[in-house]
């Protein structure tokens, strides 16, 4: 889970940084006369999808350690364990 929060540490600052990027571009491609920040604006895009995905797996690394302690908790109940 640590992992999954140093990931989403460093994917935001790539999508904040690229947002900044993407919305200052003022030129043209050459080639196909389109604004360049349209092009820029892969990495926020991209980088806005792979937060919800860390996000979706940080919620379900929660939802294990929730469900491996209530079974703890259960296993305890059953042998007549204290606490």
């Amino acid at each position: 889970m640590i992992s999954d929060l140093l990931i989403l540490l460093v994917v935001g600052f790539i999508t904040y940084y690229g947002y900044i990027v993407a919305i200052s571009a003022t030129n043209v491609s050459p080639a196909l006369y389109i604004p360049m920040s349209l092009v820029y604006a892969v990495v926020p895009v991209s980088g806005f999808m792979m937060v919800v995905i860390n996000f979706i797996k940080i919620k379900k690394h929660i939802e294990l350690y929730i469900k491996d302690e209530k079974e703890k908790f259960d296993i305890m109940e059953d042998i007549g364990g204290a606490e």
